[in-house]
Order: structure tokens, then C-alpha cells, then sequence
């Protein structure tokens, strides 16, 4: 039987996405699994804004999303 998990909060990055963002503010490329989704929801919640090219810039949004505590339960 699947064990059934709450739904996160949108405004508490995934492990994909706190990821992507050290990534980016360290300029460094993507790891495996962050893909055009990840990069496209980061974008329309306000975390990350495109620069020129493939590159991305880390909001003030997108650093306390990831300082925010991942809740348990």
C-alpha cells in the first residue's frame, strides 16, 4: 500500500528546486533531474529570473525559499 503524502506548500522549494538554486548562485550547472518544468515553475513563482542566454539570476524570494524549514509530518 502507497503510503499517502501531504501536498507541500508551494512557498517551500523541493529538493529539486534548493538544488537548482545553489546551482545557479553558485554557477554551477544543473544536476541530473532539474529539467525545463523545474526551471519554468522556479520562474513563476519569483525565485529565479532568466539573464541572457540559459542563465538565471536567484531572487530575494528564491534564497528565503530556501531557507524555509521543510515540514514534517
Amino acid at each position: 500500500m502507497a503510503k499517502a503524502f501531504r501536498a507541500r506548500p508551494s512557498h517551500v522549494a523541493t529538493h529539486l528546486e534548493r538544488v537548482a538554486i545553489d546551482a545557479i548562485r553558485n554557477r554551477r550547472p544543473f544536476p541530473a533531474g532539474v529539467g525545463p518544468s523545474t526551471i519554468a515553475g522556479m520562474i513563476e513563482k519569483g525565485w529565479i529570473v532568466p539573464e541572457m542566454g540559459r542563465r538565471y539570476n536567484v531572487t530575494d524570494a528564491g534564497v528565503e525559499a530556501v531557507r524555509r524549514k521543510i515540514p514534517s509530518g
